[in-house]
């Protein structure tokens, strides 16, 4: 397949135009599916995407990457979504690693973090939220 050929030369952009090019002849092509999500500009949103590859979502590795592009887009609720959505039938490991994944990448932002050093906000809110709920304070 020519997409998967040009994404492994590091031609993207002759790699998404070619996936591109396949999904339009077979909607549920994994191969074509997952290079058009590891290779779309970052001007094309998640939610486009999704709608480009829902034929093939069914796909463990088309899943994946999908939720892995949306928690790179910071929605976080949509990465967890996709990846709680894998099938329990498929590797269990792989389905375990994507929802930790998605729940992991709300930290990102919070990668250089040392002990004592201010949190950015919306994880501020999150381990809050999650302390009161085992303090007993509200809901999770």
């Amino acid at each position: 397949m020519r997409a998967r050929a040009s994404f492994t030369r590091h031609q993207v952009d002759r790699a998404y135009v070619e996936a591109q090019h396949a999904l339009a002849v077979d909607k549920s092509h994994r191969v074509a599916a997952a290079v058009l999500i590891d290779t779309a500009p970052a001007t094309v949103s998640p939610a486009e995407l999704e709608l480009a590859v829902s034929d093939a979502l069914h796909h463990l590795d088309v899943c994946v990457a999908m939720s892995r592009r949306f928690a790179i887009a910071g929605q976080h609720e949509e990465a967890l979504r996709l990846a709680r959505g894998i099938e329990v039938s498929q590797e269990n490991w792989t389905r375990s690693i994507a929802i930790g994944e998605a729940i992991l990448s709300r930290f990102e932002e919070n990668y250089g973090l040392r002990i004592g050093a201010p949190k950015v906000a919306t994880s501020r809110t999150f381990s809050q939220r999650r302390c009161n709920a085992l303090n007993g304070h509200g809901q999770p």
